[in-house]
């Protein structure tokens, strides 16, 4: 019975989550319009190639999971607890990604909206990410959120080439 609930309390909150990036989705291109736009010939190339940039990022992001596990590691051995912090909330981050990025590749790849959707759904990730790190460094949270909106420009810019 407990299992039942859990999941169903999964379901729940996965739906709520998703019901609130449909919102934000509409207000975020709303924002977004108002933004200069890149030219149509442009779009049409950040649309192509975005599928293997994406490949290139699921194998760095990978390379950098592994990499932190082994730096937790270190940390734990060392002695240096200011970083694991941000290591333990990065992995599951990183793996989440990591996730979206593999699911998004085939319909990036066939132009079909729920590829940028997967997209959308790591930025949103990235953004709540730099908020919990404000608390150990707030130049990271700044970097972190002007590469945020940097992402969110491009994929509203290049939203029209999904159906």
């Amino acid at each position: 019975m407990s299992r039942y609930l859990f999941y169903n309390f999964l379901f729940m909150a996965l739906k709520e989550v998703l019901d609130f990036s449909k919102q934000l989705e509409k207000q975020l291109g709303d924002v977004f319009q108002k933004a200069p736009h890149l030219k149509q010939e442009h779009r049409e190339i950040v649309a192509k190639y975005l599928p293997w940039l994406i490949a290139i990022a699921i194998v760095l992001s990978a390379l950098v999971i592994i990499s932190l596990f082994w730096l937790l590691s270190v940390m734990f051995s060392v002695g240096f607890h200011i970083s694991i912090l941000s290591a333990l909330l990065g992995i599951p981050v990183m793996l989440i990604n990591l996730y979206l990025f593999a699911t998004a590749f085939k319909p990036l790849q066939e132009k079909k909206k729920i590829g940028w959707d997967k997209l959308f759904l790591a930025e949103l990730l990235a953004v709540v990410y730099s908020v919990v790190m404000v608390f150990q460094w707030i130049s990271n949270m700044i970097t972190s959120l002007i590469g945020v909106v940097i992402g969110f420009y491009i994929l509203f810019e290049i939203k029209d080439q999904y159906k």
